[in-house]
């Protein structure tokens, strides 16, 4: 990289930095504003607390970092244009696209790194608040394993299994309950393909009861009208059922490989699955669509107005990955479609933009 390329690159590294910092101090302070009441509620300790919020961190630096993305580069060449700095590289022939390689640069390697951080980082900590939240703060008790699609939970005369809980239609699909006596010996297994909530009650049409009661015969029987009743909630479920984007994208992918093998939908996991390379890379396209509105900045159009219009522009970018993607759930659009859309459409069109910049 050129000795102006490492300047342009030092000077958006710099501002991107204190975005970062300052964005991420804010969402943490607000967060903990909107929670005061609830921390008030169950009185955690300091430490507690603390914890909580270290280990939301990491989670934190990835809702952060497009939105700092796009600040940093609407903020450090808007200095260097008010500055008359690009002024004076354009006289030495320098163009817009010379001014943009090391920024674009810059931001891929970001994009990479935030990949890498959302990979290895995020999964283990969000696990860690997640379990500090529920347990330590909420004082409940740690009644289940639980993945994106599979959950273990206690029941109420033994322990339940569910294949996949489907929170939008609130249904279980799978569900299996081990039933235990006194000596946590099994007694009889009750299987259960399909069950919804309908009336504040689970709707449960067919199942099988096998009988296991030591010294008898095993023996499977069709499950009686009104012999079965689970008393979790769509709620405990729902609480329970890890986010998409708490998983890497390795265990995100078993996740959608076991439900495919047992014949249950997939589609909104799938979106989910490509939004995790996705997602990453909007801090490339952030910069590419804040660049040529901060080379916009002058006498007319001052910082403010490059701020206005590049937050606009950032806008209707998550606004459109996020519709799409919520299209994608729905089977409309293929999964890589409508996670990549946004990244595609408005790349293309910030390049243009700054390809016609003067």
């Amino acid at each position: 990289m050129s000795l102006i390329g490492r300047y342009l690159a030092v000077q958006y590294i710099r501002v991107f930095l204190l975005a970062m910092a300052a964005g991420t101090s804010l969402f943490l302070v607000i967060d903990f504003l909107q929670r005061i009441g609830n921390l008030l509620k169950y009185q955690p300790s300091a430490t507690t607390v603390a914890a909580y919020y270290l280990f939301k961190i990491p989670a934190t630096f990835t809702d952060v970092y497009p939105a700092a993305a796009l600040l940093a580069v609407l903020v450090s060449v808007g200095l260097l244009v008010r500055n008359r700095e690009v002024l004076a590289l354009r006289a030495c022939g320098i163009g817009p696209l010379q001014i943009a390689a090391p920024l674009v640069t810059v931001g891929v390697l970001l994009s990479l790194l935030a990949l890498a951080w959302s990979e290895i980082v995020v999964p283990p900590t969000a696990v860690r608040y997640h379990d500090i939240n529920d347990i330590e703060i909420k004082k409940k008790a740690a009644r289940g394993l639980y993945n994106s699609s599979s959950l273990w939970l206690q029941a109420l005369h033994g322990y339940a299994n569910v294949d996949y809980y489907d929170a939008g239609a609130e249904t279980l699909h799978g569900l299996v309950v081990y039933e235990t006596d006194a000596s946590f010996r099994l007694t009889r297994v009750i299987s259960v393909p399909l069950a919804r909530w309908v009336d504040q009650a689970w709707q449960i049409e067919s199942g099988t009861v096998q009988d296991v009661t030591p010294g008898s015969a095993d023996r499977t029987r069709p499950l009686r009208p009104g012999e079965f009743r689970l008393e979790a909630t769509p709620r405990d479920f729902s609480n329970r059922r890890r986010n998409a984007r708490d998983l890497s994208y390795r265990a995100l992918r078993r996740e959608v490989d076991v439900l495919r093998a047992r014949g249950l939908e997939a589609t909104g996991l799938e979106v989910d699955l490509q939004a995790k390379l996705a997602v990453p890379f909007s801090g490339v396209i952030s910069v590419l669509l804040g660049l040529p509105i901060a080379l916009r900045v002058g006498r007319r159009t001052g910082m403010a107005w490059a701020l206005i219009a590049g937050l606009a522009a950032g806008f209707a970018y998550w606004v459109t990955m996020a519709v799409a993607m919520s299209i994608g759930r729905s089977g409309v659009l293929p999964p890589v479609a409508a996670a990549w859309l946004a990244n595609v459409g408005f790349g293309f069109l910030a390049a243009s933009m700054l390809a016609s910049s003067r």
